[in-house]
């Protein structure tokens, strides 16, 4: 009888600590998983909102996704939790298991563990292939807001050296104009980066999901390829060439892997523009004296 008190009364405590760990749980994420992954805006707008917008709408959308993710981590934990205090009746099962929630919310297995329960093949890789979509659509709006952004300083570089050469402008505010076009350039390379960075992390995901599907299926895996190359020239978009859908999801997945890396590769080109024509604005600059 008095072991059994005593089983009783360590559930009970484990049943108040449980809300309280799963509440400290969630505003420890809410607190920091909010953060930027590009860091905080590094460029002066005084002249060139324009050419900044792009960048804008690139951290604009990357904070509604960081709050998704954070819901997708939290109730991750808040499961694992729950699931962690009723299997050990103990407040550190409950941590255990929130810890293990998150990393099921938000880590690399991810993607497979998300549809894992789906039974149906059929319904799995179109899941998958949705996904893969998105997030191949996600790239190609970092790309274009990239060359954007491009484009508008190239633009107003030329129009603010014109000015000066002309004396409608002072060396002093061009050199001002400069340090802004310079630092906008900068930071769009950076968060372009960034997403470099995290798309070789979420194709290496993609690449294991298929690895995954197809050991399910008994078949080997399909081939990933690339149908087009980067373009090498700021404002000449690639000439992309969509994989033919067939009824083998299999296959289409891999398609769509391959479409994924294109768009990857796009996002390379553009950074790769940013860079270099700092360096020639840098040199441009050096010859005024």
């Amino acid at each position: 009888m008095p072991i059994r008190e005593r089983d009783m009364k360590q559930f009970r405590t484990s049943r108040r600590a449980g809300p309280m760990l799963v509440l400290a749980c969630l505003c420890a994420l809410m607190g920091t998983g909010c953060a930027s992954k590009y860091g905080p805006q590094t460029t002066k707008v005084n002249y060139y909102s324009d050419c900044y917008q792009p960048i804008a709408d690139l951290r604009g959308a990357e904070k509604q996704f960081n709050t998704t993710m954070v819901m997708s981590t939290a109730i991750g934990a808040v499961v694992g939790a729950l699931v962690g205090a009723s299997q050990t009746n103990k407040p550190e099962g409950a941590i255990a298991g929130a810890a293990i929630g998150a990393g099921a919310g938000a880590g690399a297995g991810y993607l497979i563990a998300k549809y894992n329960d789906e039974q149906d093949s059929r319904v799995r890789l179109a899941s998958y292939a949705r996904d893969l979509k998105t997030d191949a659509a996600a790239l190609d709006r970092v790309s274009a807001a990239g060359q954007v952004a491009y484009n508008c300083y190239s633009a107003r570089f030329r129009a603010a050296l014109e000015d000066y050469k002309a004396k409608r402008i002072s060396r002093a505010e061009l050199d001002a104009r400069y340090a802004e076009i310079k630092s906008g350039l900068a930071e769009a390379s950076s968060i372009l980066g960034q997403t470099l960075d995290e798309a070789d992390r979420r194709e290496a995901e993609y690449r294991q999901v298929l690895q995954t599907e197809a050991k399910k299926a008994s078949r080997p895996v399909p081939p990933v390829q690339t149908v087009a190359a980067p373009s090498k020239k700021a404002g000449k978009p690639t000439r992309r060439v969509t994989p033919r859908q067939t009824s083998d999801q299999l296959q289409n997945l891999s398609n769509g892997v391959g479409s994924y890396r294109e768009s990857a590769q796009q996002v390379t080109a553009v950074k790769a523009d940013l860079d270099e024509i700092q360096l020639q604005m840098d040199k441009i600059m050096l010859a005024q004296g």
